[in-house]
């Protein structure tokens, strides 16, 4: 069911681009970057704002989409919606060289990949969240030794300098203003940091797409979630009884996008 269910949903975005960007001649706006860094929220409040046509993928590096898919056939599962979409728009945007606007959020690379392992708690532990019954320490050392922690560090490289051609370690970043704007030829791409406040992103995002401010309604919040309490626990396990942060907030993609004092108050908070 989930499979026909992808596979729909995949038809209705091939749709909706060949409608709106081939015969109404609409710029795409596609909201892309890793999981877990604010992306969904940007895309939902895009669209109920009446903006089309968005887009929302986490990968176009069809490298990284094969590795992906390989994992969940070996789980017997179909490959993730947002892969296919990345594979479609990839190759009728990128490989066609046509105009789009990419928003591209980012977040300090260690609060992301905890954020991403309680997102996909089942994948790595075996049951829900609700169902966890062991300690904090040990749900720790789960983490530590099967999560993919260099995600977070390698996809500006993987995928915004492969597949778009933007390196964006390759010019100066405002860590106080928390945004950059990057173009090419056939791309304008819009960089903000996901802890910007919502109005900020509101004003930032409504100038790069030429918009009137929209309204930023956050979803997909982990916080929020059922699971929060072993959440935050966890979060405060790992700061207190490891290195994680300091190692990532080390990190080149922590250092260029980040001030000492935010990274410091990432391992005090």
């Amino acid at each position: 069911m989930k499979k026909v269910s992808s596979f729909l949903w995949l038809i209705k975005q091939k749709l909706i681009f060949y409608i709106e960007v081939i015969i109404r001649k609409k710029t795409p706006i596609i909201i892309y970057q890793m999981g877990k860094v604010g992306s969904t929220s940007i895309a939902i409040s895009l669209k109920r704002a009446g903006v089309s046509p968005v887009f929302h993928v986490h990968r176009m590096n069809p490298s990284d989409i094969s590795r992906i898919q390989k994992e969940y056939e070996k789980r017997k599962l179909g490959p993730p919606q947002n892969d296919l979409l990345g594979e479609f728009l990839r190759h009728e945007i990128v490989i066609k060289k046509r105009q789009a606007k990419y928003v591209v959020l980012y977040r300090n690379p260690a609060e992301r990949n905890i954020s991403a392992f309680f997102q996909n708690f089942e994948r790595y532990t075996g049951v829900k969240p609700d169902d966890y019954d062991g300690s904090i320490d040990e749900l720790a050392n789960v983490f530590i030794s099967k999560y993919e922690h260099n995600v977070s560090l390698k996809w500006f490289d993987r995928e915004l300098k492969k597949v778009l051609g933007i390196d964006v370690y390759n010019s100066k970043f405002s860590k106080k203003k928390g945004y950059a704007i990057y173009k090419t030829k056939y791309t304008k791409l819009l960089l903000l940091k996901t802890s910007l406040s919502d109005k900020n992103k509101t004003y930032v995002i409504g100038d790069f797409l030429n918009l009137s401010p929209i309204r930023i309604t956050r979803s997909n919040v982990g916080k929020d979630k059922d699971y929060a309490k072993l959440y935050n626990e966890f979060k405060q396990k790992i700061k207190v009884n490891t290195n994680y942060y300091e190692k990532f907030n080390k990190s080149k993609v922590a250092r260029y996008f980040f001030t000492k004092q935010e990274l410091k108050q990432t391992v005090q908070g």
